[in-house]
C-alpha cells in the first residue's frame, strides 16, 4: 500500500495515508493527488483488507498489554487544530495509524485556508459544512465494511466535529477522542450519544491549556472544555493531564505513552471497560462569560480598527485628490 501525505498547507480537503508501508519500514511513495471518490474507494478496500491480522497481530496486542480487542476502527478521521501543520501533523497521522496492528487508514481533514476564520460565524459555518460533507462520505464508505469511523480531533477541529454532529442527527460515527477541545463544557453530548450518533467521547485535556481557557473570548459559541472538561454525561469520559498545554499531547516525550495507555485502549476496549481508563468523573460548574466578553468585544474592536483604517485611507485619498486639483 502506498503512503500518501496530505494536501499542501492551506488546501481544503483530506488525505488518505495507508500506513502498511511505514509499518514495514518501506520508503514512502511520492505525494499523490486524490479525489474524494478515490478516497472513498481506498477507504473501502483498505477496511476490507484489515481483518486478516492473524497471529502476529494478536502477539503485538498481548505485548502491549491490551489483550484481545473487542473492536477495531475501520477508518480514523483526524481533524487537527489551528496550530498543527506540516511535520507535526504528518507525524501524528503516522503514529495514529500505527497504534493498531495491522495499521488503520487515517484521513486528515483540512478545514480551510484562513485559520483565523474560526473567529467569525460565517467562516465557522463554511468550515462546518465542509466537514459535514466529509463525514457523510466517510461514514458511508466505512459502513460498507461494517467497521466504525472513529474521529480524533484537536482544538478548533473538536469544535467543528461537535457542531457537525449537533446539526445533523443522521450522521453516525464510532468513538471520538478530543484533545485541547474548545467546545463549551455544557455541550449537549447527551442528545448525540442517546441518538446513536456516537458511541463514546474521550475528552483529554490539560490543566495548563491556555488556548482552551481563553477560547471563549475569541471564538463564538466556544468554551474551555479542553481546560476543565465536559459536564457529567453518560458516554463522555474526561481525562485531565496535569501540566499539559495545548500541544503537549503530541510532543515526542508524551505522544507514545498517550497513545499506548489511553487513546488505543479507548478505541479498542469494550464499552464497559472505558470508565476504568479515566477514573471517577469530577463535575465542575461552568457558566459562560458575560455576553460582551464572549468573543464579541474582540470582534467589535477588530471591525472598529478595520473601519477606522478604511476611513483614514479614504480621508487620505480625498486630501490627495484635493491637493492635486488645487
Amino acid at each position: 500500500m502506498t503512503v500518501m501525505p496530505g494536501p499542501a498547507e492551506g488546501e481544503d480537503g483530506n488525505a488518505m495515508i495507508g500506513l502498511t508501508a511505514l509499518h514495514k519500514g518501506k520508503k514512502p511513495a511520492p505525494r499523490l493527488a486524490m479525489s474524494q471518490s478515490a478516497d472513498r474507494e481506498i477507504v473501502a478496500s483498505d477496511a476490507a483488507a484489515m481483518p486478516g491480522a492473524g497471529r502476529a497481530g494478536d502477539d503485538i496486542r498481548r505485548a502491549v498489554g491490551g489483550g484481545a480487542w473487542s473492536r477495531s476502527p475501520g477508518v480514523i478521521l483526524l481533524v487537527t487544530g489551528m496550530g498543527m501543520r506540516g511535520e507535526l501533523e504528518d507525524d501524528l497521522r503516522c503514529r495514529v495509524g500505527q497504534m493498531f496492528s495491522p495499521p488503520v487508514p487515517v484521513i486528515v481533514h483540512h478545514y480551510g485556508v484562513a485559520r483565523s476564520g474560526s473567529l467569525f460565524r460565517l467562516c465557522q459555518r463554511a468550515a462546518t459544512r465542509r466537514l459535514i460533507a466529509r463525514l457523510r462520505e466517510l461514514s458511508d464508505a466505512s459502513n460498507l465494511q461494517s467497521r466504525p469511523l472513529d474521529v480524533i480531533a484537536h482544538s478548533f477541529g473538536a469544535w467543528l466535529v461537535g457542531q457537525a454532529l449537533r446539526q445533523n442527527p443522521d450522521i453516525r460515527v464510532g468513538r471520538i477522542i478530543m484533545a485541547g477541545s474548545v467546545l463549551r463544557p455544557d455541550f449537549d453530548w447527551r442528545t448525540i450519544i442517546d441518538g446513536g450518533q456516537a458511541e463514546a467521547v474521550l475528552n483529554h485535556y490539560g490543566s495548563r491549556d491556555l488556548w482552551a481557557f481563553v477560547s471563549e473570548f475569541f471564538i463564538p459559541d466556544s468554551g474551555p472544555a479542553g481546560f476543565r472538561g465536559f459536564a457529567g454525561c453518560s458516554g463522555v469520559f474526561n481525562r485531565p493531564e496535569p501540566g499539559f498545554r495545548h500541544l503537549t499531547f503530541f510532543q515526542d516525550s508524551h505522544i507514545d505513552i498517550v497513545h499506548r495507555t489511553l487513546w488505543r485502549p479507548f478505541l479498542t476496549r469494550p464499552a464497559d471497560e472505558l470508565p476504568g481508563l479515566v477514573g471517577p468523573g469530577i463535575s465542575q460548574l461552568w457558566r459562560p462569560r458575560p455576553w460582551l466578553l464572549r468573543a464579541n468585544l474582540l470582534r467589535t474592536l477588530l471591525l472598529g480598527c478595520v473601519a477606522a483604517g478604511t476611513a483614514e485611507l479614504l480621508l487620505s485619498a480625498v486630501r490627495l485628490m484635493a491637493g492635486l486639483l488645487s
